[in-house]
C-alpha cells in the first residue's frame, strides 16, 4: 500500500483509524515500520481497534485527536473511538471550525455520526449527540466529514456536509 500510495503527487495521508486489529504495541510498531517508507506526512485518529491498549498509541503516535492546518487546508482528527466526543474535545473541535471559517475544512472521525446503512448499529451511541455534531459541522461549512469504523464504503450528505465511509 505504501508504494502504492508513493506513486501518487500526494500532500499527506489522513486515516480515520483501525490502523491495527487489537492495538497492540508490537502492531503498532509493525505500521509505524511501513509508514517508515511513505514519502508524504501520515495523520490518524484512533480507531476503537487501537484503545483497548492506549498507551500504546499514546507513546507511538500521540494523541488521540489533533487540529492543524496542512497545505492550507483545516483538518480536524476527532477520537470518536467510544462512539461518541468527549465534551472537552467537542469545546476544542468548536474552537478550531470557528477558527478556521472560510478555508477548506476535513472533519474525520472513526465511528460514524450516523448509521448509514440502517441496519449496522455502526454509529454514536446518541442521535442527538450526531444531530448536533452535524449541524454544527454544517453551521460552520465544513467542506467533508470522513468516517471509518463500519469496513464498507459509503457516500451521502449529513446536513448539506459531503460524507464518506471507507
Amino acid at each position: 500500500i505504501v508504494d502504492r500510495l508513493n506513486q501518487d503527487e500526494l500532500r499527506y495521508v489522513i486515516s480515520t483509524g483501525d490502523l491495527t486489529n487489537n492495538g497492540t504495541r508490537e502492531e503498532l510498531l509493525r505500521f509505524q515500520q511501513e509508514l517508515e517508507g511513505l514519502d508524504v506526512p501520515f495523520y490518524s485518529t484512533v480507531g476503537n481497534h487501537e484503545v483497548p491498549g492506549p498507551e500504546n498509541w499514546h507513546e507511538l503516535f500521540g494523541p488521540f485527536s489533533g487540529f492543524f492546518v496542512q497545505n492550507g487546508v483545516a483538518v480536524s482528527l476527532v477520537d470518536s473511538s467510544n462512539a461518541t466526543i468527549d465534551p472537552d474535545l467537542h469545546t476544542r473541535m468548536i474552537e478550531f471550525a470557528d477558527a478556521n471559517i472560510g478555508a477548506p475544512h476535513l472533519f474525520l472521525t472513526h465511528v460514524p455520526l450516523l448509521d448509514q446503512s440502517g441496519f449496522r448499529a455502526g454509529a454514536f451511541r446518541s442521535r442527538n449527540e450526531a444531530a448536533r455534531v452535524i449541524q454544527e459541522l454544517s453551521a460552520r461549512s465544513v467542506d467533508a466529514i470522513f468516517f471509518g469504523h463500519v469496513h464498507s464504503y459509503y457516500a451521502f450528505s449529513l446536513g448539506d456536509v459531503p460524507s464518506y465511509s471507507s
